[in-house]
């Protein structure tokens, strides 16, 4: 009998561990949908800057700016929404060295590399273009 009640105690206690073990990986799998979600979010936006049009070379338009540590730097567009190039043409190199509040959304995407190794990537598209001299 002795044995019997030891025996029915470790059933309890391993399937209480059970229970409390699949509880933590539900939370587990919560926290990281949330954190997905999160990022996600995070992941896309909006942002302007105030930009010197450098050209158009190769697939990509590109601006020099100053970011926020206040140094020269340089974005690359590849992609223009069709009502910009309406109104600015900028493969047209009249708008070299003009000064413009460049407005563009972002994403991040990924791609698969020759290797086959997933790779993440900024994806930038000009979405308002307003100049400022």
């Amino acid at each position: 009998m002795k044995d019997f009640k030891i025996l029915i105690l470790m059933v309890m206690l391993l399937s209480s561990s059970l229970v409390a073990f699949s509880q933590e990986e539900e939370e587990e799998e919560e926290i990281e949908e949330v954190e997905e979600v999160i990022e996600e979010t995070v992941a896309e936006g909006i942002e302007v800057i105030k930009g010197v049009f450098e050209g158009f070379e190769g697939d990509s338009f590109s601006f020099n700016y100053k970011n926020e540590d206040n140094e020269e730097d340089t974005l690359f567009f590849k992609d223009i929404t069709p009502e910009v190039l309406k109104t600015y043409n900028l493969k047209d190199k009249k708008y070299i060295g003009k000064k413009f509040e460049v407005t563009f959304s972002f994403a991040y995407e990924d791609e698969v590399d020759e290797d086959g190794d997933k790779q993440q990537f900024i994806k930038r598209t000009v979405t308002g273009l307003k100049p400022l001299d």
